[in-house]
């Protein structure tokens, strides 16, 4: 059985989020970036 990942909706998360999506655009794209926020957000980090 797959475990859906969940997010939180708090204000901090949202903000790192917009952030991480900010950077991106600025960059152009680079979808590691976005990845790697994204790891750094969950708690435990695997794959």
């Amino acid at each position: 059985m797959k475990k859906e990942a969940t997010l939180t909706s708090s204000g901090a998360c949202k903000t790192r989020v917009l952030a991480i999506n900010d950077t991106m655009e600025i960059l152009a794209g680079k979808w590691k970036f976005h990845i790697i926020g994204t790891l750094l957000l969950v708690e435990k980090l695997r794959f």
